[in-house]
């Protein structure tokens, strides 16, 4: 059998593709069996031949890729995955003791959608997230992109210059944080560059230096001219879920969704506006190349939510894929992370080198069981390959990534790994200590100043073409797309 299927693997048309299905179900079969009979691995290109070309039903054309764009939002797949596997343990909060079924978040997600709606917040308004790793967040993640609303990540480190400037640059009406993170006091930081919160009216904050800005929401206590968490979650009325039925309906894959910023090293940080459409398939081509579709992945996330790392990589492909993801503190905390892998038998882990160097000099390090991962993904910066090699031995990892991800184009376009190449085992011929993964593949769509699709079989004389995944909007950092000129 094995002869037969490596002389298949020579053959063109349909006997290619035969060959190609039988080496990815031979080694997820075998992957089960903790066994690996030969090399093998997941490309997202056709291995030799070009595929019919498909009927268009979106003004977006791709090349020759096995996997296709999907045109979903993010709530469709939310909507998808409670649907298919309502009790089903989807994430895990342990220093606050919470844990969500997918049915159970669904259904706090469209509570806290139509609670937003019903203190003032319309589809296209921008909210700005200022806080660490908790369950609120992951919360207002997806609530506002059920009810249209443009999320702001910002760092949880931030001091009143930067929030001044990053709630101004986009442009929001509300902001939502905890109390306080470590010695930051937040409600005293908001004072700095909001005096005026502490006589204003719930939801109608008029602010000389923020004028956008109409909303506070606190997550743990109600302050002098904030709403609570709780009164949010608990605003809504049927007639605000009615409404949120009827808006859902209107959201585009399209529509922006998320602005996240650069780490503002060279100058003030910029704005990047992404949408479900980008957002979406950026997690479906990270896990399919993980084998989130068909391994048992239960993801140990100490990453930060409000970076791209944490809240595509880890907690949008826990609605694609159904995965677990486990966040073990509000920050990173070494020690935190190794107990729970051993206590929620974690079998990827994400993380920086830093990170994982912190892990490895835990002065108990030995004595915890990692025996369950089987995976590590390492971003944020590069990677040394002796750190590399040290993270392998030590946490006995048997699939080694490393991604260089950018807020930018928030793509995971090229891969680059100093251990293997993405998911694939060692190539038997190739150095594996030095490899640079193959790109992912590109889309063309017609070139339009409008937010929608452009309209198919209209001149498609100027085009925009992309690596995809990738950002909406290079330049402008607020809902409507940048105009390009035909």
């Amino acid at each position: 059998m094995l002869g037969f299927a490596l002389e298949l693997r020579s053959c063109t048309g349909p006997w290619n593709r035969s060959w190609r299905l039988f080496r990815e179900d031979f080694w997820k079969c075998n992957s089960c069996n903790q066994t690996r009979t030969f090399t093998t691995y997941r490309k997202l290109h056709y291995p030799v031949i070009i595929p019919t070309k498909p009927t268009l039903t979106t003004s977006y054309v791709h090349g020759a890729v096995d996997i296709p764009l999907v045109s979903k939002s993010i709530g469709q797949c939310l909507e998808e995955i409670a649907n298919k596997s309502p009790d089903k343990e989807a994430m895990v909060f342990l220093q606050d003791g919470i844990r969500k079924t997918f049915g159970q978040f669904k259904q706090e997600v469209d509570q806290m959608a139509a609670g937003l709606l019903a203190i003032g917040l319309e589809k296209g308004d921008r909210l700005g997230i200022w806080g660490p790793n908790m369950y609120e967040w992951v919360l207002m993640q997806f609530a506002t992109a059920q009810a249209g609303i443009i999320l702001a990540n910002i760092n949880p480190a931030y001091q009143a210059r930067e929030v001044e400037f990053v709630l101004r640059k986009v442009g929001c009406k509300a902001l939502i944080c905890p109390t306080k993170f470590k010695t930051q006091i937040y409600y005293d930081i908001i004072k700095q560059c909001c005096p005026e919160v502490e006589k204003a009216t719930p939801g109608d904050l008029r602010s000389k230096r923020l004028p956008d800005l109409r909303t506070i929401i606190m997550i743990g206590s109600k302050l002098p001219g904030t709403y609570s968490f709780d009164e949010v979650f608990n605003a809504a009325s049927s007639s605000h879920q009615e409404l949120l039925l009827r808006l859902r309906k209107k959201i585009s894959f399209d529509d922006p969704i998320n602005i996240q910023f650069t780490s503002g090293t060279t100058g003030n940080p910029k704005g990047v506006t992404l949408s479900h459409h980008n957002i979406v398939n950026n997690a479906r081509f990270i896990g399919y190349r993980m084998g989130y579709d068909w391994r048992n992945a239960r993801i140990n996330s100490p990453v930060p939510l409000f970076h791209c790392f944490g809240c595509v990589g880890a907690t949008m492909n826990m609605i694609v894929y159904g995965c677990l993801v486990v966040f073990s503190a509000p920050h990173f905390d070494g020690r935190a992370c190794l107990e729970a892998v051993q206590r929620e038998r974690c079998t990827v882990i994400y993380g920086t080198p830093t990170m994982y160097l912190d892990m490895l000099n835990q002065k108990d390090f030995s004595t915890i069981d990692l025996s369950t991962l089987e995976a590590a993904v390492v971003a944020g910066a590069s990677c040394p390959v002796e750190v590399a090699r040290k993270i392998q031995s030590e946490m006995n990892i048997t699939e080694f990534v490393t991604d260089p991800v950018s807020t930018l184009a928030e793509p995971y376009r090229i891969q680059t790994n100093p251990v293997s190449t993405l998911t694939e085992p060692y190539p038997i011929q190739i150095d594996p200590v030095s490899t640079l993964a193959e790109p992912y593949p590109t889309q063309a769509k017609p070139v339009s100043t409008l937010a929608e699709p452009y309209p198919i079989q209209i001149d498609p004389v100027s085009t925009l073409a992309e690596p995809y995944p990738i950002l909406i909007d290079p330049v402008s950092t607020l809902a409507e797309p940048y105009p390009i000129q035909t």
